[in-house]
């Protein structure tokens, strides 16, 4: 009887481990979403007045970015799929290349990565605005110019605003370590 039990002892264990609980961390609202006018993938308006009633996830890439962003839309990607059946959990993607990224540019650019749309907006607007609103609102620092190899500086950070318009936290979006603590982030908005 004993060896039966220190073999199902490692099991017993690792199911525990599962069935914690993660920590979101501390979610005090750390500001507001202040004005915003932007335009989507579909050439509808976006505002400030869209967050009011829903929790979204936010990010910052452009089409034409040789590095991270491709790679930062399929990890925003993988939470659109998983809260696809959610409709109070949003997804909002900004460009920083509003010069290049017009609507029809963003449609297709969220053809080419399968991004589900029902849950999702990719969105551009004056480029000042959208600076404003990265650095101001949600504290994410933001280049103006595109460098010698084709990069925007802009953040990787998935930021979460609430239902009224606070912002809530952020993670690293290229950082999967991060997504369990993000996902228990927005479970907690949803439980409010």
């Amino acid at each position: 009887m004993r060896p039966l039990f220190l073999l199902a002892l490692p099991l017993l264990c690792l199911c525990a481990s599962c069935s914690q609980t993660i920590d979101p961390g501390d979610m005090t609202p750390i500001g507001s979403i202040d004005q915003i006018q932007l335009v989507d993938h579909a050439g509808e308006p976006f505002s400030e007045n869209d967050f009011e009633g829903s929790i979204w996830v936010v990010d910052f890439f452009f089409t034409r970015c040789p590095s991270v962003c491709p790679r930062l839309q399929l990890e925003m990607k993988k939470f659109a799929e998983r809260y696809a059946n959610e409709p109070r959990v949003q997804f909002l993607s900004i460009t920083v290349d509003t010069e290049f990224d017009e609507p029809e540019v963003l449609a297709a650019f969220a053809e080419k990565l399968g991004l589900p749309l029902d849950n999702w907006r990719l969105t551009t607007g004056d480029p000042r605005a959208i600076r404003q609103f990265s650095e101001h609102t949600l504290k994410l620092a933001m280049g103006t110019d595109m460098d010698e190899n084709g990069d925007i500086a802009h953040s990787t950070k998935f930021v979460l605003i609430d239902a009224k318009g606070d912002v809530r936290g952020f993670i690293d979006g290229l950082e999967e370590s991060e997504h369990p603590r993000f996902d228990a982030m927005i479970q907690t908005l949803l439980a409010e």
